[in-house]
């Protein structure tokens, strides 16, 4: 019985031995692999503004006759700014105050008329390359204005 108490003993001392050994030589389990942070969005692209560009404009039916010129818009990234001429007065003056809302274009100028300023106000749809609207002449009416872009 002795023999049998050394042989049992001796499987245990075996299986414990290679349970041991086994457990060292395991892979241990890979760690978790941290969640990918969620892309973050693309930065807003800036529409082109609708506006900007050369307009060749005309201004019909003045009690001068037609008048015509052109508007030069330009974008800053915030705001318009730009110049327009006047042929029949011979002057080239800045844009004050453009607008775009929507395809609604508003925008001042001020011209001198024989010493006297003459301040202006345009409000205008703007579809695609052709804007058409009204001018307004401050002490001398309202008039059709209508633009074509010669180039963005």
């Amino acid at each position: 019985m002795m023999a049998t108490s050394r042989l049992a003993s001796l499987l245990a001392l075996l299986l414990l031995v290679s349970a041991c050994s086994a457990s060292k030589n395991a892979v241990p389990p890979a760690p978790a692999m941290p969640e990918a942070p969620a892309a973050a969005p693309a930065p807003a692209v800036p529409e082109t503004p609708a506006a900007l560009g050369v307009w060749d404009y005309l201004i019909a039916d003045t009690p001068q006759g037609d008048a015509g010129g052109v508007l030069t818009l330009a974008w800053d990234g915030e705001a318009y700014s730009g110049e327009i001429t006047n042929d029949l007065l011979f002057q080239t003056v800045d844009v004050e105050d453009f607008v775009l809302n929507g395809d609604q274009a508003t925008f001042k100028a001020t011209f001198d008329m024989q010493g006297d300023a003459l301040p202006t106000t345009v409000t205008a749809t703007l579809t695609g390359d052709m804007m058409v609207g009204k001018i307004e002449v401050s002490g001398l009416g309202s008039y059709d204005f209508e633009a074509e872009r010669r180039t963005p």
